[in-house]
């Protein structure tokens, strides 16, 4: 009996010392919070790459924008910046051409060493275009430039005849920038256009 005693005695001062002393935590991790190429990705947005102007918003203070054909008193066709900016084109029954809807701006700093935007429109209810990319004060241009820190195009739109429904014709203009080693596509502005096809200036 005197030695269950002491068997038992021992168990109990381990027991004590074992809930005085819990046991330590080891301080390795098996997560990790260091930002990988998608978080980045996930963070940005198409404005950390590049600004979109009207004649309105243009910080340069750049005069000279397509004005909305007909329209009296004459106001620029495009209002709005970044994402914001639309552009009423006007009256364009018989079609024709607007240089300058907007410009665009390659941001400074600029996360990488260049950017390429490509300008494409997508029909609404008409095809108000092709969409190129111009020098400042150019005619023409190409579908796609690169830029580097700080370069600035403007847009240019070619618009066909339209049907002469007396209603404003839509479309989408759609400006999308990728960098070297980067090939999405949701890097992009999507910017409306509306041209009115019946006669006289439409809303």
């Amino acid at each position: 009996m005197k030695r269950l005693l002491g068997v038992i005695a021992a168990l109990a001062v381990g027991l004590t010392i074992t809930a005085s002393f819990p046991p330590e935590f080891s301080p390795a991790s098996f997560t990790s919070d260091t930002p990988g190429p998608g978080n980045r990705v996930s963070a940005a947005t198409v404005a950390s790459y590049l600004r979109l102007w009207s004649e309105s918003t243009d910080p340069a203070g750049l005069t000279g924008y397509g004005i909305k054909r007909l329209s009296n008193p004459a106001v620029p066709a495009a209002t709005g910046s970044d994402g914001s900016l639309s552009a009423s084109l006007g009256a364009f029954k018989q079609g024709g051409s607007m240089d300058r809807v907007l410009t665009l701006e390659a941001r400074n700093p600029l996360p990488v060493p260049s950017i390429t935007v490509t300008a494409s429109v997508v029909a609404g209810t008409a095809l108000l275009g092709p969409a190129t990319i111009a020098p400042i004060g150019a005619t023409g241009g190409t579908s796609s430039v690169t830029l580097t820190v700080g370069g600035r195009r403007q847009v240019n739109l070619v618009i066909p005849k339209l049907p002469g429904n007396n209603i404003v014709q839509t479309s989408t203009l759609v400006l999308t920038v990728t960098y070297p080693g980067f090939t999405g596509s949701f890097y992009a502005y999507r910017v409306p256009l509306g041209a009115w096809d019946g006669n006289g200036t439409g809303p």
